[in-house]
């Protein structure tokens, strides 16, 4: 236990224990506990299972406990669900073999929807696909979607995203691997919404990454 006191007034006290005996919905488990309590004699209690798979979070106020948050982990550490005690809000989280998350599904109880998220991988680890989805008494509505393109180099530098299956953000780059500005597509009707492009000044024949010139396009209305 330690005690940290200003004066001769105990503010706050932690306490440590392992092993202890929990009832966890009728069923009791073998837990360690970590316990915040105030000088108001308000509590703040973080109790982990052995196996490190489970955490709950409790607030207990006039002898009163409620449970705050219920935290499920897999084996590397990952948490796959969380539920909030208070509202019922619920996450849920699902991972590829190299740990990268591939779906979160959010519940939002106080306006009765659920949120969808699924993440698409290449090879290299990279996000190349975002998706996200709203439910609302059984129907899906596309929220918002992002594609990635990268360059083929050891780096991976990112290309390109796409947004919401409507519009491409393009960058483009010299052969030094410097930005040299942006093209900006409406992929529905395949027409160039913008341009941009940067050169660099050249010092004594040497290359440089300060900018010379920044020009901005507009292909539709013919201004630069």
């Amino acid at each position: 236990m330690h005690t940290y006191n200003v004066g001769n007034t105990t503010r706050e006290t932690f306490t440590y224990a392992e092993n202890v005996e929990y009832s966890d919905n009728g069923n009791t488990i073998i837990v360690d506990k970590v316990t915040l309590k105030l000088a108001n004699d308000d509590e703040f209690t973080a109790i982990s299972n052995k196996a490190q798979t489970l955490q709950i979070l409790l607030y207990t106020k006039n002898s009163v406990t409620t449970e705050q948050a219920r935290i499920t982990f897999n084996k590397d550490g990952q948490p796959v669900t969380i539920t909030d005690g208070v509202t019922g809000c619920t996450e849920f989280y699902t991972y590829n073999s190299l740990g990268n998350v591939t779906q979160r599904v959010y519940t939002d109880n106080s306006i009765n929807t659920t949120f969808t998220e699924d993440f698409t991988y290449d090879d290299f680890g990279k996000i190349i696909d975002y998706t996200c989805y709203k439910t609302v008494d059984g129907y899906n509505e596309l929220v918002s979607q992002y594609t990635y393109t990268y360059l083929d180099n050891a780096a991976r530098d990112l290309e390109s995203v796409s947004v919401d299956y409507s519009t491409n953000f393009k960058l483009k780059t010299d052969v030094f691997g410097r930005y040299t500005g942006k093209e900006i597509k409406n992929l529905v009707s395949s027409t160039v919404i913008e341009d941009s492009t940067i050169s660099y000044l050249e010092v004594d024949g040497t290359l440089t990454n300060l900018p010379a010139t920044i020009t901005f396009t507009n292909p539709n209305t013919n201004q630069s």
